[in-house]
């Protein structure tokens, strides 16, 4: 048995289960959006698991059933069932082949992550992260006035009456826009901006690398950044090799963190130099497959039943 933990949208999910079925094994979907009964046991072999295989893909085990009358202990018991889910899964990850997790996703820190990469001996780029417009003029001016704001932890997205969403990941922050600020502002994450010739869109499962370069610079909405998608002119995108030095860099980055999935951002620069931006444990790889040909799910699904 191999037990998939998801999201019910998760397309990628869907093509994994596709390809299990397809080799004739049996799969459980976990999705969050669905009440699940759970059970850990310690210490009584009686009642220890017969599973042996789990790919924990999305977001967590949901086991909480539907109560009106929770709602006011609803904190509460989340912060249970959040205790929960970090033991079962550190357990099994003890016990049997676990890839992914809860926990990483739950913990995950950009600054920390940087921090590591520049350790492991990846080039980032100079970070500043102030709630003060000095300390953000003088690094304005450091950069050669040109530098970009992104989230410290996720993106924020506003919905208007029309149901239309409003939000950026990364853009181009200008003098104009520093001028406007109060003395002391919310925190925020600032960096250079790195010129590029492409970013590289890289997807680690186990101890397989699969990398994709991404020609944002031919599209002034993915410039600072190729999530700001443009849907009627998608960049072109294609499969890279990284060098072996950069995918040693990687590997030491995923065993550092205890790590063994995640999705990196890097950019190649202008003047030949990769750059590490950031890891999103649980980042969507669905296109990176589609549009090289890496037939990355088909993969995943013979790993997880070799492990059986």
């Amino acid at each position: 048995m191999i037990d998939i933990i998801s999201e019910e949208g998760d397309k990628t999910t869907n093509n994994i289960i596709e390809w299990i079925l397809y080799y004739k094994n049996v799969v459980n979907r976990i999705n969050f959006e669905n009440f699940q009964d759970f059970t850990i046991v310690l210490g009584n072999k009686k009642y220890e698991s017969n599973l042996k295989t789990v790919y924990h893909r999305r977001a967590k085990i949901n086991a909480i059933p539907i109560n009106n009358s929770f709602e006011k202990y609803i904190k509460f018991l989340k912060e249970d069932e959040d205790i929960c889910n970090k033991a079962i899964e550190k357990i099994h990850k003890d016990n049997m082949f676990y890839v992914g997790g809860y926990n990483e996703e739950q913990q995950h820190n950009k600054l920390l992550d940087l921090h590591i990469a520049k350790m492991v001996g990846f080039n980032i780029p100079s970070t500043l992260i102030t709630n003060k417009k000095k300390d953000l003029f003088d690094f304005y001016n450091i950069c050669n006035k040109k530098i970009i704001t992104k989230p410290i932890k996720n993106s924020l997205f506003i919905q208007d009456e029309n149901h239309l969403e409003f939000g950026k990941h990364t853009f181009i922050i200008t003098n104009e826009e520093i001028q406007i600020l109060d003395s002391i502002f919310n925190l925020g994450l600032f960096q250079e901006y790195i010129q590029k010739k492409f970013e590289i869109r890289v997807f680690v499962f186990s101890e397989k690398i699969y990398s994709m370069a991404i020609f944002s610079q031919n599209n002034v909405n993915t410039q600072a950044d190729y999530r700001n998608y443009d849907h009627e002119k998608p960049n072109r995108c294609v499969p890279y090799n990284l060098p072996n030095t950069i995918k040693r860099k990687i590997f030491k980055f995923m065993k550092y963190k205890k790590i063994d999935t995640g999705s990196i951002d890097i950019i190649f620069s202008t003047n030949n130099k990769y750059f590490f931006l950031e890891n999103n444990p649980q980042g969507q790889f669905d296109w990176l497959s589609k549009n090289c040909n890496y037939n990355i799910e088909k993969e995943i699904a013979e790993i997880l039943i070799s492990q059986i």
